[in-house]
């Protein structure tokens, strides 16, 4: 983007918070009320199995709704884990306890002494925030990332509870790099899980207690977890967590917003230009594709997953969702999930269309 186009969005984007405080401030219900109606029309016209939609602005829920679903429930998210993972490895390097160019032969020693050396060597060599913006060198989604095929057999057997990062880890650093760490961009799942197991080897805690003690409880949120039938997908597809508290967690990417502290936000800012210093654009930061405003950062993560399988128990079991959510520099944020789950479906982009339109309407007001 060029700084021109840079100048106009971030007049426009201030220009729309004040009108939107504004308008908020003059409409009462009726903002809701609006919101509402867009909901409901785009249920008629879809008919998904299950819907929830919530809007967020400057601290506050303006909306919250669901369609055959508690939409203050917990609601399985897919890859929108990723954030969440990205933001727990940050606490960490805010801490002192990690840094983004600490690489696996340190950041899982105890690991590989357990497990021996991976397959290919240069895996040792792969830098945090490698893993974090998907330039890791690992298989990719789109390339045969071995990682799908270990959960669904773990779906099939009964074992998708079982939150062990260890064995998914040594089965696939069997695996040989696709590329040189830091050569390429793939988007990975399986870097996720590595940064699950970052997360437990440096705070000595599991996994999910960790991110919930460090990042949900600070920020008051109850609602998050992993989900207890498909553990397994740990920090790269795994966590539960309501509508609205997903918005309150998307707030720590408001640059004003002390909670990541200075380095990591100052990591932030600079990841537009890390691999190319002549990119302007939207580029991977903590797990979540950013774009750098002058008045803020837009951050943005949707997830699709389809498992079906067996509890251990014999019972049947599934994870099935479409979600996005996003947040603005404007301090708009959004939070869209529903079922049936297919990745070519323009339904959940519509929602997202027709919810932005109240926007649009109410600003005229």
């Amino acid at each position: 983007m060029t700084p021109l186009r840079h100048t106009l969005v971030s007049i426009l984007t201030v220009t729309t918070a004040i009108a939107l405080v504004a308008a908020v401030a003059r409409s009462g219900p009726q903002f809701s009320d609006a919101y509402g109606r867009a909901f409901d029309a785009w249920i008629a016209k879809h008919r998904p199995t299950t819907a929830i939609a919530a809007v967020r602005h400057q601290g506050q829920t303006v909306f919250l709704k669901g369609h055959r679903a508690d939409p203050r429930a917990p609601s399985l998210i897919g890859s929108m884990s990723k954030p969440i993972t990205g933001v727990c490895i940050a606490t960490l390097i805010r801490d002192g306890k990690l840094t983004f160019t600490t690489p696996l032969r340190d950041a899982l020693a105890g690991y590989f002494r357990r497990h021996g050396a991976p397959a290919d060597r240069r895996l040792e060599t792969v830098t945090v925030e490698q893993l974090l913006t998907h330039r890791s060198g690992l298989l990719g989604n789109d390339e045969g990332d071995p990682m799908q095929d270990i959960w669904r057999r773990g779906a099939a057997q009964g074992t998708a509870h079982i939150a062990s990062l260890e064995p998914l880890l040594a089965e696939h650093f069997r695996h040989p790099l696709a590329y040189a760490p830091g050569s390429h961009s793939s988007y990975t799942n399986t870097g996720f899980v590595v940064l699950s197991a970052i997360i437990e080897e440096a705070s000595g805690k599991p996994h999910e207690s960790y991110c919930r003690e460090a990042v949900f409880a600070p920020l008051g949120i109850a609602s998050a977890r992993l989900h207890p039938d498909w553990a397994q997908f740990s920090g790269a597809r795994g966590w539960i967590i309501a509508a609205a508290d997903y918005l309150v967690f998307l707030d720590v990417f408001d640059p004003k917003n002390p909670f990541l502290g200075d380095g990591v936000k100052a990591w932030i800012a600079a990841g537009e230009t890390r691999w190319d210093p002549n990119y302007r654009g939207q580029f991977d930061g903590l797990g979540i594709p950013t774009t750098i405003f002058p008045n803020g950062w837009r951050v943005l993560h949707s997830g699709i997953l389809n498992f079906k399988g067996k509890g251990p128990h014999g019972q049947p079991i599934e994870a099935v969702i479409h979600s996005h959510a996003y947040r603005e520099p404007t301090g708009v944020s959004a939070f869209h999930a529903m079922t049936p789950a297919e990745a070519d479906s323009p339904a959940l982009g519509e929602l997202d269309e027709a919810l932005r339109r109240v926007h649009d309407r109410l600003l005229k007001q």
